[in-house]
């Protein structure tokens, strides 16, 4: 299937001012303080935190099973 020469040449124009508008100062600044916003975000920052305890705690598990200490095993799950 061809593409036709109209989605070819809007194709064309979209990446020619998409282009323009990365080069543009005023807009990469807009893209580059919502990432830094969308990075640095308090509900990233508390995903982050989960993600960690979870992995310590799954790591303190695996080395009691390694270690031959099962208590951990008795203790009521949060």
């Amino acid at each position: 299937m061809a593409i036709s020469p109209e989605i070819f040449e809007w194709a064309q124009r979209a990446s020619e001012n998409n282009r323009r508008m990365m080069e543009g100062e005023e807009y990469r600044k807009k893209i580059e303080a919502g990432l830094h916003y969308t990075v640095d975000s308090p509900e990233v920052q508390r995903m982050r935190d989960r993600i960690e305890a979870e992995y310590q705690a799954r790591m303190a598990a695996e080395q009691g099973v390694i270690n031959g200490d099962a208590s951990f095993l008795a203790s009521p799950a949060k």
